[in-house]
């Protein structure tokens, strides 16, 4: 049903207690041959933006972000023709709720959630495809198992609540906590990072220690302590609100 369906709330699991919108538009492109992504808190706070072709003329432009969404698009995409990278046509709009945390609960007697309507989705990319897919192979196998005894309480179905945690919380939170120190950054200081990082070769001593992008929670941390270090303390008291 998707994080913005109504359906697990009605059931009594509530909602996931963090989220953002994601909104993109396509558009007349006139020279985007590569995707590109802005690091811009004027753009999209504490997220990023997207311009990514689909086809010869055609792109889609978007950005993530939990406060006014529409207008920071709107805004995004008239500099973007001011600049001459898009034709500044009539365009249609998509936003949708990204959740950043997962649901508290995610089964009760007769009922699993997986994937976004479970919260099972990155913090940092908001992508929910990869956790979803191996979310939905413990469902899956809990559920084979449940039918075959023709058993499906809550104590037999909270099996893969306990599974998929053990397997994907501590990534959930890593990347939780990279998003919340993202977000106390200025536009200088994203800036000072790229370029730490490339000038001492972070990246690629990072690249060759880390080879999952599905699973960079540590090395975006680890990128943020080398490159960030003298501002530990203040990020240490902003990334406890995990909770």
């Amino acid at each position: 049903s998707g994080f913005s369906s109504p359906l697990v709330k009605q059931v009594g699991l509530g909602q996931p207690g963090y989220h953002v919108i994601g909104i993109q538009a396509k558009v007349s492109s006139l020279n985007c041959n590569e995707v590109e992504v802005y690091f811009d808190q004027k753009i999209a706070p504490g997220f990023f933006a997207w311009l990514a072709p689909v086809s010869q003329g055609q792109a889609l432009a978007g950005l993530m972000t939990r406060e006014s969404p529409r207008e920071h698009l709107q805004e995004w995409l008239a500099d973007l023709a001011s600049r001459q990278k898009i034709k500044l046509e009539e365009y249609q709009i998509r936003q949708c709720g990204i959740p950043m945390k997962p649901l508290p609960v995610t089964w009760k007697e007769r009922l699993i959630v997986v994937g976004d309507a479970a919260g099972q989705v990155k913090p940092t990319t908001g992508g929910g495809i990869y956790f979803g897919l191996q979310s939905a192979g413990i469902a899956a196998a809990v559920l084979h198992e449940a039918i075959a005894a023709q058993d499906f309480s809550s104590e037999q179905l909270r099996q893969y609540d306990r599974q998929w945690r053990t397997l994907l919380l501590a990534e959930l939170k890593r990347e939780y906590f990279a998003r919340r120190a993202y977000q106390l950054l200025s536009n200088r200081q994203i800036d000072g990072l790229f370029k730490t990082a490339l000038k001492q070769g972070i990246v690629d001593s990072l690249m060759s220690e880390y080879t999952s992008f599905d699973n960079h929670g540590s090395l975006l941390l680890k990128g943020l302590k080398l490159t960030l270090a003298s501002q530990a303390k203040r990020f240490g008291r902003y990334l406890s609100g995990w909770k």
